[in-house]
């Protein structure tokens, strides 16, 4: 499976994967599938994705790449969501709502690719979708992927509504083309409205990511001083015009910069930012005068 994983990323435009095997010549376990995830937190990766469709599996690889998040290493977990049949979608909905995690994605349905039917094809496809992605704000919505995925039948509107409201992720087959209806990741929208949209998650690492790089930069042999924290809002600032002008996020307040109480040698950094969302629906009204 592993080898028919990297053909559909490669597929789709990711030139460079890490491929980590839980176990060799046997079944692999929970606890292989840990040690599997705490290497892949070493690794400066975007995405992780699993071949287990299991619960257990998949919660210990959401909690994994939380961990790497919180660690300023952060990354996407992308899962399959396992049998998810039309007139059936609570399994896949309640997997959803286990997980609850704006750092998890679920791809649904089942698909038959090379003679061997799981969701975990669509998940590796979304997730090449994902990283072979620039923008971080773009709309990824309606984004057709490679790859000749066999559709054993055609959910209805409703379901697919339910189903991406409930945390999951749908593909469909439209015209011999597969489509990721919305990107959206697990994370549930009474929970979370706003990170139940990936593209959020995705701006706010970028943004996040970009200040503490260039922060890094700066830190060789700067004092925490007045001037030092003045020269450090401005160039948070510059960072964030910057992210601003590339349509990245709308607006940000201004950067407030200080020395962390008791600590001396610390130099704190507060940021905000308002988001730049895509567009995932247009409702059209006509006011027809006769």
């Amino acid at each position: 499976m592993m080898s028919d994983m990297a053909r559909v990323i490669f597929s789709n435009y990711v030139s460079e994967i890490y491929c980590i095997a839980p176990s060799v010549g046997a079944e692999a376990s929970l606890e292989d599938y840990k040690a599997a995830f705490a290497l892949s937190e070493t690794l400066d990766i975007a995405a992780v994705v699993c071949a287990s469709e299991d619960e257990e599996v998949l919660l210990a690889l959401k909690e994994s790449v939380e961990r790497a998040s919180q660690s300023g290493r952060e990354r996407i977990a992308f899962g399959g969501a396992g049998q998810v049949a039309n007139q059936n979608t609570v399994g896949a909905k309640a997997l959803a709502q286990a997980l609850d995690s704006e750092r998890f994605c679920l791809a649904a349905p089942r698909v038959n690719y090379n003679g061997q039917e799981s969701s975990v094809w669509l998940a590796a496809a979304y997730a090449a979708l994902v990283t072979a992605s620039d923008d971080p704000s773009a709309n990824l919505n309606s984004s057709v992927i490679s790859g000749e995925f066999v559709f054993p039948e055609a959910f209805t509107e409703e379901n697919i509504d339910s189903l991406i409201e409930g945390g999951v992720a749908v593909f469909e087959n439209l015209s011999g083309n597969t489509e990721l209806i919305r990107a959206i990741t697990t994370r549930q929208p009474q929970g979370g409205a706003a990170f139940h949209e990936l593209s959020s998650v995705r701006i706010t690492d970028d943004v996040i990511s970009s200040v503490r790089a260039m922060l890094k930069d700066r830190l060789r042999g700067l004092k925490n001083s007045e001037s030092a924290r003045e020269s450090i809002k401005s160039q948070v600032t510059i960072e964030l015009e910057n992210k601003k002008k590339q349509n990245i996020i709308s607006a940000y307040d201004a950067p407030v910069v200080y020395p962390k109480e008791n600590e001396p040698t610390v130099c704190v950094v507060e940021i905000g930012f308002t988001l730049m969302y895509a567009v995932h629906q247009i409702h059209l009204t006509a006011f027809v005068e006769v």
